[in-house]
């Protein structure tokens, strides 16, 4: 209720230059990117419908907002800011991140290595890595942990790609970051940490993904590797961090 209170509001102003109604336009997106049989999906419609009909509807509402014909006014960042605010206050582990709804096991941490690393990667350099970053999450959201699993390892794999690293395995990619500068002459220790930590994260990709069907993937497991996975991009990406490059 005191979410669809805020839709309404907001909508109203969205809905003045458009020519098909808001609600219409919340259904069209629940088709085409869920599957969900909707010709209409407005405010009242999110306290009779699943979670995660809801989870969808609030995203498409997001999505529409920020898209609205007032430049002046953030109505999208409005809309996010309150459901993040009643998402914390009902401790529902979800929350608006620029823009995309995310899952998180706890504040702290999204705040120290999800919400970081999707923001360095929302640039047209790391488009694959944010999208398959965001991926992850959305398998964790689904119960789908070695999918989750997967997803982060294509992500690091595809973030350190992207800073110009060379390798076929994730242990090569992070040896070549050495290479190519990625590290400072004092971090050593820091650079075989690394290799250990996505040794491990590339065991566990291999060992636990979608591919395999491994029985014992958890979401325990997923949130981990999204946790190790988002911190190594963060650190890995910070220029301020870098060293010379080596033959």
């Amino acid at each position: 209720m005191r979410i669809g209170e805020v839709w309404r509001r907001i909508a109203r102003d969205v809905d003045v230059y458009a020519s098909v109604g808001f609600s219409e336009r919340v259904a069209t997106i629940l088709r085409l990117n869920g599957g969900w049989e909707f010709h209409q999906f407005g405010a009242d419609s999110l306290v009779s419908s699943s979670d995660e009909v809801i989870l969808d509807a609030l995203a498409a509402a997001s999505a529409l907002m920020h898209g609205s014909p007032f430049p002046d006014r953030d109505l999208g960042g409005l809309f996010d800011t309150a459901v993040n605010n009643v998402m914390r206050e009902h401790r529902i582990a979800y929350k608006f991140v620029d823009g995309e709804l995310i899952p998180f096991e706890s504040d702290e941490l999204l705040q120290a290595a999800i919400e970081p690393a999707l923001r360095l990667m929302a640039g047209p350099q790391f488009k694959s890595a944010h999208d398959a970053y965001l991926n992850a999450l959305r398998e964790i959201s689904n119960g789908e942990p070695g999918d989750a699993i997967t997803d982060a390892g294509t992500a690091l794999q595809e973030a350190l790609t992207a800073l110009g690293c060379e390798g076929d395995v994730l242990s090569a990619l992070i040896g070549d970051a050495k290479v190519k500068g990625l590290f400072k002459s004092h971090d050593a220790q820091l650079h075989e940490a690394m290799i250990l930590v996505t040794k491990w994260a590339a065991s566990e990709r291999n060992k636990n993904s979608d591919a395999h069907k491994h029985p014992d993937a958890s979401l325990a497991d997923a949130w981990l590797m999204v946790h190790v996975v988002g911190a190594l991009i963060v650190r890995l990406a910070d220029p301020a961090l870098r060293g010379e490059p080596t033959e």
